[in-house]
């Protein structure tokens, strides 16, 4: 069954429309899960040498609710991370390093920021996903780590591959929300 196969997905709402947007049938739509700040949550299936989308569609056929999909979903990337995550400190930042496709997306996974790296910052964490394959984090009361946050986002914006946003993100109250510079 698709959804119990089902990895979440981290994606940014896109805002613009135009000649070259396809339009699908409700059906063949990916399932999303929007989230505050223009994140989305979409769910992959690992086709081996390429990634699908589950399709509202899926969810039809397998009798399924998008609630249960997301906990498939959450809970697989979860399992990704505790066979590969690692996790470097570097220049007054920490970098997490997972397979090259579902960085971005462990900031969905709030056992990570919640108890196994709870320990690393003292405040709030504060983070950048210019892309799906780069999660870099800090303290939120480290000035040196969010200007180095702002770099990588540099570095990478906007020519670089599988972009997400440019914004960063701090953690509040056990939810990402926008980081606005003090």
């Amino acid at each position: 069954m698709k959804h119990e196969q089902a990895i979440a997905h981290l994606k940014i709402a896109e805002l613009t429309t135009g000649p070259s947007s396809v339009v699908l049938c409700p059906e063949d739509q990916p399932v999303l899960r929007v989230l505050p700040c223009d994140l989305l949550v979409a769910y992959m299936i690992d086709e081996g040498d390429h990634f699908s989308y589950v399709q509202n569609r899926d969810l039809e056929e397998e009798r399924v609710s998008a609630d249960t999909l997301h906990q498939y979903g959450i809970a697989n990337l979860a399992t990704m991370l505790n066979d590969q995550l690692q996790i470097q400190q570097t220049e007054g930042i920490f970098a997490a390093f997972l397979d090259g496709n579902f960085e971005a997306s462990l900031l969905l996974v709030d056992a990570l920021w919640n108890q196994a790296l709870a320990h690393v910052v003292d405040n709030d964490f504060v983070c950048c996903i210019p892309a799906r394959d780069v999660l870099a984090f800090c303290d939120s009361a480290s000035e040196e780590g969010i200007a180095k946050l702002q770099e990588v986002v540099e570095r990478i914006w906007p020519g670089g591959d599988h972009l997400l946003t440019d914004k960063l993100y701090r953690r509040e109250d056990h939810q990402w929300v926008w980081h606005t510079p003090s």
